[in-house]
């Protein structure tokens, strides 16, 4: 089994480095909204998914580390050879897995 220390991928550096771009991308993101509703509701189909990614983006935000870090544990070579497929399997993990937790309390709850 790999461990984070021999998959030579340091998190907190990567992390670290990703603080700026998300600023800039947030407050791109909000211009664009303010500056551009009438574009924004031309894309009427993107409106439900995006909403409930929106729903859902607290425990995205919990799990994404959790998943994260399994990625980069059980397959440290996906890490090196392509960071985009990377970026992307962890986005959708996240996303996938914060809608089954929310839906597991759901159902717990009633």
């Amino acid at each position: 089994a790999h461990s984070l220390a021999t998959s030579r991928v340091d998190l907190q550096a990567v992390t670290r480095f990703t603080r700026i771009p998300v600023l800039v991308y947030s407050v791109g993101l909000i211009v664009f909204v303010l500056f551009a509703p009438n574009l924004l509701k031309s894309l009427d189909i993107l409106r439900k998914p995006l909403l409930q990614i929106g729903r859902n983006s607290y425990t995205t935000y919990l799990l994404h580390t959790l998943v994260l870090r399994l990625f980069v544990f059980f397959i440290p070579a996906l890490v090196t050879r392509s960071l985009f497929v990377f970026g992307l399997l962890v986005v959708i993990v996240s996303i996938v897995s914060s809608e089954i937790f929310n839906n597991c309390l759901k159902f717990l709850k009633k």
